[in-house]
């Protein structure tokens, strides 16, 4: 008997019959098949309730300028903290230099993927683009 007292049910309702997106996350999707799509649905709502751009990871690349030489080596490198402030003025998002997670520095103009931890179980990775400071 303890074992139905776990057993969560799921009311299902036809498409059609849905008003709003969670109603068609939560009841269309069957209990089985639906479980990595009601997941995503959650951690999306999270990030719009929390006035997170869910945009930020699938937008076009938060550029960081930085000054280079002629064969594209920068002077330096480009840092967590350049990352951060990028994708605060470009994307609106507040981001903590120690929530940029680079594998090794940037040292080079080009295309990097970076890390980035915006909260629990959301760790998008985005394009930075890094360009010659004219």
């Amino acid at each position: 008997m303890n074992a139905n007292k776990n057993k969560r049910t799921v009311h299902v309702r036809r498409v059609d019959e849905c008003h709003t997106l969670d109603e068609l996350f939560r009841h269309c999707l069957p209990a089985f098949g639906g479980a990595f799509l009601r997941r995503i649905y959650t951690i999306l709502d999270e990030a719009i309730g929390r006035c997170c751009p869910v945009t930020l990871s699938i937008a076009g690349p938060v550029t960081v300028s930085a000054r280079a030489g002629e064969e594209g080596k920068l002077f330096g490198s480009v840092t967590a903290a350049d990352i951060a402030a990028a994708v605060g003025e470009q994307a609106r998002v507040d981001v903590d230099r120690k929530d940029v997670h680079l594998d090794e520095p940037i040292r080079s103009v080009g295309t990097h993927e970076v890390r980035v931890h915006l909260f629990a179980d959301v760790d998008p990775v985005i394009t930075v683009e890094v360009v010659a400071a004219e």
